[in-house]
C-alpha cells in the first residue's frame, strides 16, 4: 500500500498517469490470450475489461485498493473516497496514510510490508479516520497479483468497517467474563443442566454443598443426588421448561450429598437459548435451607406445642362454663322453686296474721313492714333465678329469648329506646353458639344501661357469609379504645372468651361523643350453609390466577376468570358474585379503576386486591375505590384464604407489615357520615 519511505513521494500528475492504469485478472488475462491474437485487439479488449473492473468496484459493498510494485497505491474504489471523504488524487501514493490513526500507523505499514516483501496474503485491523472525523476500525485483507508469466505486479486488497462488530464482540466478552466470575464465585450453588439433566457446568459452591468433586459432577444428573420422594416433581417441571410451557421454577426439595447426609435447597430454575430462541441449557440456582427448614420446624413444633396446651386449656375453660351453667340452672330452680314459693307462703301468712291481729295498730304496722320486705326479698330472689337461668333460650329459642331480653330492659331503664331485628337466621343454631350470643347480649345490654348514657340502642342478629352476627350499638358517650386498652373487667373477657369458644370474633368499635357497637360473629357448621360464596378472579398473569384458584376452589365458587379491568367491569355487572378478587396491575383498564365503575353500579360489592405493591399510596387507593381487602402476592398462599373470609365476613384485612392508620380514618369517615345520614 505504501512504501516504508513516505518521503519519497511521487506527483499528484504521476499518481493520476498511474493510477488510470488498472491490472488485469489473471483469469481474464489468460482469455485474451487465447482468443485474441491482434495486440491492438488485445489492447482493446484489455481496456474494456479495465474499465469493466472500476465500474465493478466502484458499486462494490467494501472498499478496495490496488498498489503497485513499489509498493505505492494506484487505485481506490468510490467506497474507499466516500467513506474518507477525500479525492483519488488526494489517496494515491502514500496520501491514504494520512487518514490511519497514529497509534495504528507503524504496525500497519510493518504488516504490509512484510506480507509485499514475502509476496503473501495478510490480514490486519487498524483504525481509519472517516469523513466525519470519526476513527473507525478497518479489517483489510490483501492478495498478491502475478501476470500470466509469473510477474509479481502489486497487490489488491478489500477493506471493511467492523467498528460495530468489534464493539459488540468486547461487550460480549465482558458480559461473558461477569457471567464467569459470577458463575465460579457467587454464593449460591449455580450449575448449567442439558436437556438430558446433564450437568454441563457447576460451581464451586455447589461442589462444597454436595460434597463432590467437579469431575464427578460434570458425569452425573440431577436426579442422581436429588431425593427420590422429591424426584418427579423436579423432572415435571423442567420438562415443562425446557418445552417453553413455563419461563421458570422455583421448588424446594432435597438433595442427598456424597456422604449420604439429607439437606434440604430453594432451587431456581430458568432455560438459556440460543439466538433462535431454542433451549440450550437450564439454569440452576441452588440455596441451601437446611437450617431455614430446621428453624421452622423447631418453630412449628412450638407453636404445635403452644396450640395444644391453649386448645387444652380452652377445653377446660369451656368445661368450666358448661359447669358453671349447669350450676346455674340447678341454683336457679332451688331459688324458684323453693326459697321463692317457701317466700311467698311466708308474705301470705304474715299479711293473714296482720289482718286478724286485734292486740294494737302497732304490731299490725310492724307486721306489714316484715311482709313488704319478704315480698320484696322474693322479687329479688325471682330476678336473680332469671339472670342466672336461659328459661326462655332453652324453650323457644335464641330469636324469642333476645326479644325477651330487650323487653326487660326497656321496663328496667325506661329512658333508653330500643330497636331489635332479626333477618336471615337459620331454623336451628348450635346450643353453645345460642348460649354463646344471649350471654354476650346479656352482658352488652347491662353495659351500655349502666355506663354508656345513651338515648337509644339497636340490637341486630342476622346471618352474613356463613356466620350468624349480633350487633349492639348505641349513641352514648362512647369511649377511646387506646386509653383502656388491657383494662378491660371481667365483663369484656367473659365476651370474649365466650366468643372464642365457639370460634367466634368479638369486635368492641368507640370513639367518644359518638358511641359504641359491639359485633360479634360466629361461624356456623358447613352443613347448615346454603351454598358456597361465588368469587369472580382478575389478575393477567395466569400462573398467579391457578394459584389463587387452588387456594379457593375448596371453600368458594369460581365463577370466572378475567385477565384485564375491562372484562372484569363487565363480568363484575353480569355475574354480581359475592367477592372480587382483583389485582390492580393490568391491562386496558387497573385494578382500582376497574373497582371505582364497579362500586358505582354494585356499592355493596365487596373487594380484595391481591397485588405486588407494598406502597402505602397503592393501599390508600384501593381502600378508597371500595376495597376491604389487600394482600401482597409474597404472602398468597399464606394469607389468602384468612383475608377472603374476613373481607366475606365483612371485615377489613391488609398484610402484616403494612400501615393501616389512614384506614382507620376513612373508617371513621364513613362511619360518621353513616351517622349524619
Amino acid at each position: 500500500m505504501s512504501s516504508l519511505n513516505p518521503k519519497k513521494r511521487s506527483s499528484r500528475k504521476m499518481r493520476s498517469k498511474s493510477a488510470a492504469s488498472l491490472t488485469v485478472s489473471s483469469s481474464g488475462a489468460s482469455r485474451l490470450g487465447r482468443d485474441l491474437a491482434d495486440p491492438k485487439e488485445v489492447e482493446a479488449a484489455l481496456r474494456e475489461s479495465e474499465e469493466r473492473l472500476r465500474l465493478v468496484a466502484n458499486v462494490a459493498p467494501v472498499m478496495i485498493w490496488m498498489s503497485h510494485v513499489d509498493k505505492r497505491c494506484t487505485y481506490f474504489n468510490q467506497g474507499w473516497l466516500d467513506f474518507t471523504g477525500r479525492s483519488l488524487d488526494e489517496e494515491i501514493g502514500d496520501g491514504w496514510t494520512e487518514g490511519v490513526h497514529p497509534d495504528d500507523l507503524a504496525r500497519c505499514l510493518e504488516t504490509y510490508t512484510n506480507a509485499f516483501d514475502r509476496r503473501g496474503d495478510f490480514q490486519m485491523e487498524y483504525r481509519l479516520r472517516r469523513h466525519d472525523g470519526e476513527y473507525r476500525w478497518i479489517f483489510d485483507s490483501g492478495v498478491p497479483r502475478f501476470n500470466l508469466d509469473g510477474t509479481f505486479t502489486g497487490y489488491i486488497g478489500s477493506c471493511i468497517d467492523v467498528t460495530e462488530r468489534n464493539r459488540m464482540d468486547e461487550a460480549l466478552r465482558e458480559s461473558e467474563e461477569r457471567f464467569r466470575r459470577v458463575f465460579e464465585e457467587g454464593p449460591l450453588g449455580l450449575a448449567l443442566v442439558g436437556k438430558d439433566f446433564h450437568f454441563a457446568k457447576v460451581n464451586s459452591a455447589l461442589c462444597q454443598m454436595v460434597g463432590y468433586p467437579e469431575a464427578s459432577l460434570l458425569q452425573m444428573t440431577f436426579a442422581d443426588i436429588t431425593y427420590p420422594d422429591d424426584l418427579r416433581a423436579d423432572v415435571e417441571l423442567a420438562e415443562r421448561l425446557f418445552k417453553g410451557e413455563i419461563p421458570f421454577y422455583t421448588l424446594q426439595k432435597r438433595y442427598v450429598k456424597k456422604s449420604g447426609e439429607i439437606i434440604w435447597i430453594n432451587l431456581t430454575a430458568s432455560v438459556v437459548r440460543n439466538q433462535q430462541g431454542e433451549p440450550m441449557h437450564g439454569l440452576a440456582m441452588i440455596e441451601d435451607i437446611t437450617e431455614v427448614k430446621r428453624s421452622y420446624e423447631i418453630e412449628n413444633q412450638l407453636a404445635t406445642d403452644l396450640a395444644a396446651s391453649r386448645d387444652e386449656i380452652r377445653a377446660l375453660a369451656a368445661s368450666l362454663m358448661r359447669a358453671q351453667e349447669d350450676e346455674r340452672r340447678r341454683v336457679s330452680r332451688e331459688l324458684h322453686d323453693d326459697i321463692c314459693h317457701q317466700l311467698a307462703f311466708l308474705a301470705r301468712d304474715i299479711g293473714t296474721l296482720a289482718i286478724g291481729s286485734q292486740s294494737s295498730e302497732n304490731l299490725r304496722a310492724q307486721l306489714e313492714a316484715i311482709r313488704a320486705r319478704v315480698v320484696h326479698t322474693s322479687q329479688e330472689a325471682h330476678d336473680i333465678a332469671y339472670r342466672m337461668r336461659t328459661a326462655v333460650l332453652d324453650d323457644l329459642g335464641l330469636v324469642a329469648s333476645l326479644e325477651d331480653l330487650c323487653r326487660q330492659f326497656s321496663e328496667r331503664y325506661p329512658n333508653i329506646s330500643w330497636s331489635f331485628k332479626d333477618s336471615r337466621l337459620p331454623t336451628s343454631i348450635p346450643p353453645e353458639v345460642a348460649t354463646c350470643l344471649y350471654r354476650v347480649a346479656q352482658e352488652g345490654l347491662q353495659n351500655k344501661a349502666k355506663h354508656s348514657h345513651a338515648k337509644f340502642v339497636s340490637v341486630r342478629l342476622g346471618l352474613k357469609k356463613g356466620a350468624v352476627v349480633l350487633t349492639i350499638r348505641d349513641d352514648g358517650v362512647g369511649f377511646d379504645p387506646k386509653a383502656v386498652k388491657g383494662r378491660g373487667g371481667l365483663g369484656l373477657i367473659s365476651m370474649k372468651e365466650r366468643a372464642h369458644l365457639v370460634n367466634g370474633k368479638l369486635t368492641i368499635t368507640s370513639r367518644l361523643g359518638r358511641g359504641t357497637q359491639l359485633d360479634l360473629e360466629v361461624p356456623l357448621p358447613v352443613e347448615q350453609l346454603v351454598q358456597r360464596p361465588r368469587v369472580l378472579l382478575a389478575d393477567d398473569h395466569p400462573v398467579i390466577l391457578e394459584d389463587i384458584r387452588a387456594v379457593l376452589a375448596p371453600k368458594y365458587e369460581i365463577i370466572e376468570t378475567v385477565a384485564d379491568g375491562r372484562t372484569l367491569v363487565e363480568a363484575a355487572l353480569r355475574l354480581k358474585p359475592d367477592l372480587i378478587v382483583v389485582d390492580i396491575t393490568m391491562p386496558l383498564l387497573n385494578g382500582i379503576d376497574a373497582a371505582v365503575q364497579i362500586k358505582r353500579s354494585l356499592p355493596d360489592m365487596k373487594l380484595l386486591f391481591v397485588t405486588m405493591h407494598a406502597s402505602t399510596a397503592y393501599l390508600k387507593a384501593a381502600f378508597e375505590a371500595g376495597g376491604t381487602g389487600y394482600v401482597l402476592k409474597s404472602g398468597l398462599r399464606e394469607e389468602l384464604p384468612d383475608a377472603v373470609q374476613r373481607v366475606v365476613g365483612g371485615r377489613i384485612y391488609v398484610s402484616p407489615g403494612l400501615s393501616t392508620e389512614h384506614l382507620e380514618r376513612l373508617q371513621d369517615s364513613k362511619l360518621a357520615a353513616r351517622s349524619s345520614s
